[in-house]
């Protein structure tokens, strides 16, 4: 049986954001049943004004340090030292600020999901064609 570059390509497609999805289990167990904190910042992006980049912060508590990315000009506004509110879930090392949200992300995911889904059907029906 051959399959056709769709098919492939629709397998390949699923498969990773099924993973990628895996990875944001994590995430969203925090939004859902996370509490929100105080946490020290203990590291910063000195300089996040350009629009691209990946500025991130370590924030600290009960001592235990947390990495968290910052949106751009986050680090204009924000210092070492200073105390933050932060959602967190005691054994997951993802924190959250209070009001973000996962849901787009994983209605990015289902929406790749789907394409996948699509291509498959394409190439089910291309080869069957031929």
């Amino acid at each position: 049986m051959k399959f056709s570059s769709y098919t492939v390509l629709g397998i390949i497609t699923i498969v990773v954001m099924l993973y990628a999805l895996y990875l944001k289990l994590d995430v969203y167990a925090v939004e859902r049943n996370g509490t929100i904190v105080e946490m020290q910042i203990t590291e910063i992006s000195s300089d996040c004004y350009f629009t691209k980049g990946n500025y991130s912060m370590k924030l600290l508590y009960e001592g235990t340090t947390y990495s968290k990315k910052i949106p751009t000009s986050f680090c204009k506004n924000h210092r070492v030292g200073e105390i933050l509110k932060m959602k967190y879930l005691p054994n997951n090392e993802s924190v959250l600020f209070p009001n973000e949200s996962t849901q787009g992300e994983f209605i990015a995911i289902g929406l790749i999901i789907i394409a996948g889904i699509i291509s498959i059907a394409i190439g089910i029906h291309d080869s069957r064609n031929n």
